[in-house]
């Protein structure tokens, strides 16, 4: 992740932050505020009097030259409450880490949610961020401790892929080398000097074949200007490629409950600024939503014949997992022309067999302008002001019922996760969620959607249930959105759900908790190596 991105991927609820880190170290330059967000610099004695909840974000430093008196940020961070976050950047190098300090008396009361690497630390001087929110509970050292771990591990098998593609580029550029006339040349007199009779008779021939070879690409080359006394021209500069991320994502068997199989890996090329493969290679498909997949994955086992719709796709993360673990027809819906082409492209070079839509769902048919976020390629949406938006496009929009009646497909299990057009998506699937009945996985925007999706499910007789980590899940009489926006998905089932079903999610959750990076990245050097021995 990029300095510049913490805080719009970060912020959550938070209306204001507070940046204690100091002028001197110029980190607050490489920040990125929305500019609806308040952005205060007070001096440690201005913290000390500042109530900090959950719509502050405190910003500290620590490991830098110019990174203060740690005693000074652990004064502000005491007064915190309950619900408070903190973003710690860190100026160590990652395998340097402090666990006395970070484990100590700074963090007593504060749980370390996330630690995240950041990019280019030439640059600003912060090698990772610790992601923390204040709890009640003191007694947070070993949880902190392995969070801090696992930063430490995938860092390590980050560098072996790295690595491992620095030898694949040696080994073509000794290739190139040894081609050379220059090389050959060389290689030919140290020979003659160490075997001075062999040199004698061979030598000769032997030089004679390297420079008619050499003189004949010089004449292919003149020959291709149309000028024999010109020299060839040099070709253009290829242009800078885009950069990219390699990411290897391990998915679950397919298998049933209480059976073992082999794990399957997944590799997605991705340009390196979006966002879900970003968050992909940091935590790994068992750190990506786990419970709302796991009762994804769950509803697909109970529920009746019929497909599986993953509506707002994004790069085909729940397309891909239906498609892994069930039997079942899967179909993405994504308007987003760059994320529509990756979910296609990771499908068919993994082996996948969901298909994709180049499609918005809605509340009717036609045409649409979707506005495309300036800060994150997930907050993507047909309204207007959703998100600050740089660039506009038109797509098409139709709705779920006339999309089904078009193709003869049944629903058994819809997703749907369209930044804040959840209820159009289902007032356009109106008949259909009335005929067939399917279990929705949905996501709900506090302040934005509750009450439509209130309207819109009520007469149908669905059970709520907000998606959380504890199973089973508890019914809610109210759809009400988590305003802290660490669980936005929920479930609503067309009946109760039974004890197969909250089985179901136990052990799909399990199973998700073991797709980790480490595995991933372990899964790849084996293939790498592997597929080495077998070209050698």
């Amino acid at each position: 992740m990029r300095i510049d991105e913490l805080l719009p991927s970060y912020l959550a609820d938070a209306r204001r932050v507070v940046d204690l880190t100091p002028e001197a170290s110029e980190v607050h330059q490489h920040l990125k505020v929305p500019d609806d967000v308040s952005h205060v610099r007070p001096t440690p004695a201005e913290a000390e009097a500042l109530e900090l909840d959950g719509l502050s974000l405190l910003v500290g430093l620590l490991g830098s030259d110019a990174s203060g008196s740690p005693d000074a940020l652990a004064r502000a961070m005491r007064l915190a409450g309950p619900g408070a976050r903190t973003l710690l950047l860190i100026g160590w190098p990652i395998d340097a880490l402090p666990y006395d300090l970070l484990l100590g008396p700074l963090l007593d009361g504060w749980q370390i949610l996330e630690a995240v690497p950041l990019e280019q630390p030439g640059i600003h001087g912060v090698h990772c961020t610790l992601v923390m929110e204040q709890t009640d509970n003191g007694e947070m050292r070993v949880a902190n401790e392995h969070v801090l771990g696992d930063l430490v591990a995938r860092c390590s098998r980050r560098r072996l892929v790295q690595l491992e593609a620095a030898n694949t580029e040696l080994d073509a550029a000794l290739a190139n080398l040894r081609a050379s006339a220059t090389f050959q040349i060389g290689h030919m007199v140290i020979t003659g000097i160490r075997h001075p009779g062999r040199a004698i008779a061979g030598l000769p021939g032997d030089l004679a074949r390297v420079w008619r070879s050499r003189s004949a690409k010089r004449r292919r080359a003149v020959a291709n200007t149309g000028a024999a006394t010109v020299a060839p021209a040099q070709p253009p500069k290829p242009a800078r490629p885009a950069r990219t991320r390699v990411v290897p994502v391990v998915f679950p068997p397919r298998a049933a409950a209480g059976t073992t199989s082999e794990p399957r890996l997944a590799t997605m090329i991705a340009p390196a600024g979006l966002i879900v493969p970003r968050m992909l290679a940091e935590r790994g498909l068992g750190g990506y939503e786990r419970e709302a997949l796991a009762c994804f994955l769950a509803a697909a086992d109970v529920a009746g014949p019929g497909a599986v719709l993953d509506i707002g796709a994004n790069v085909g993360v729940y397309a891909a997992l239906a498609d892994a673990v069930t039997d079942r027809q899967v179909i993405g819906f994504e308007p987003t022309p760059a994320l529509v082409e990756l979910a296609g492209s990771f499908g068919a070079e993994n082996g996948f067999g969901y298909a994709m839509e180049s499609l918005a769902l809605g509340a009717e048919n036609g045409t649409a302008t979707f506005y495309l976020s300036a800060s994150s390629d997930s907050s993507n949406s047909l309204v207007e002001g959703f998100r600050k938006s740089s660039t506009q496009i038109d797509v098409s929009v139709e709705t779920l019922d006339s999309y089904l009646e078009r193709t003869g497909l049944v629903p058994a299990v819809v997703k749907v996760d369209t930044e804040s057009t959840e209820p159009d998506v289902l007032v356009g699937a109106g008949r259909s969620i009335e005929r067939h009945r399917p279990w929705i996985i949905c996501e709900v925007l506090a302040g934005r959607t509750e009450e439509r999706l209130t309207e819109i499910l009520a007469p149908l007789g669905y059970h709520w249930y907000p998606i959380t980590d504890q199973i089973p899940l508890l019914p809610a009489d109210r759809i009400v959105g988590d305003s802290t926006y660490r669980h936005l998905m929920w479930m609503f089932a067309p009946e109760p759900p039974g004890d197969d079903f909250w089985a179901a999610m136990r052990w799909h959750e399990a199973v998700l908790a073991t797709c980790t990076v480490d595995r991933g990245v372990d899964m790849y050097l084996r293939q790498a190596a592997l597929a080495k021995l077998v070209t050698q």
